[in-house]
């Protein structure tokens, strides 16, 4: 609903933005500042580190029949709710490419 509202700026947006986003975005921007300041995160600003995973998260669900298409199942499915959580995760945290094994003696 988020996505769909976030394009304007309408008194339903406000009060959507007050009463769910805030306080979720409230949460993130807190665990990702704490980790920039002790070191831990790139120090890119909290709000949008926020959007960018809310983004990468919430993708696939806003797009849902563009994703059934290309899994071929559906994208509410428990297994791919819990695939998709877990690969934001690990992406943010960790990046898309993969560590080399160290080269052999």
């Amino acid at each position: 609903m988020i996505n769909r509202e976030g394009a304007s700026s309408t008194e339903r947006m406000k009060w959507l933005f007050e009463e769910l986003a805030r306080p979720n975005y409230a949460a993130f921007e807190s665990i990702l500042g704490e980790g920039i300041e002790r070191g831990l995160f790139k120090s890119y600003p909290p709000a949008m580190l926020t959007l960018l995973a809310h983004g990468a998260a919430a993708s696939l669900f806003n797009l849902q029949s563009v994703a059934e298409m290309l899994l071929g199942s559906d994208p509410f499915a428990q297994e791919v709710v819990e695939l998709q959580a877990d690969m934001v995760v690990d992406l943010l945290l960790n990046g898309l490419i993969q560590p080399q094994a160290p080269a052999r003696a």
